[in-house]
């Protein structure tokens, strides 16, 4: 789970998704059809990061809801990503 603000999250889901929630009205805002279960959001709430089975990294824009670039990063699957908190690094588990 990561956290927007005091009013949104995200989580990841068992579908592949990554889903954005209002945690005051408990309501599904957006969800990307990811294919991921692993996610990181980036602090300023424009970005989140999936990472995949097939080593690559994804990079979505939360303004035009679409994936903005990819990135082939390991020959093996990414099982855990986390974005700093400065938004200038990003570290995986595979």
């Amino acid at each position: 789970m990561g956290f927007f603000d005091s009013k949104s999250c995200y989580t990841g889901s068992s579908d592949s998704t990554v889903k954005l929630w209002d945690l005051n009205k408990g309501n599904l805002i957006q969800t990307y059809v990811a294919g991921s279960k692993c996610f990181s959001s980036a602090n300023d709430g424009y970005n989140i990061y999936t990472g995949h089975q097939n080593g690559t990294i994804k990079l979505w824009s939360t303004v035009k809801k679409t994936a903005a670039m990819e990135k082939k990063i390991h020959s093996g699957g990414i099982n855990y990503i986390l974005l700093s908190s400065d938004n200038n690094s990003l570290v995986g588990d595979v």
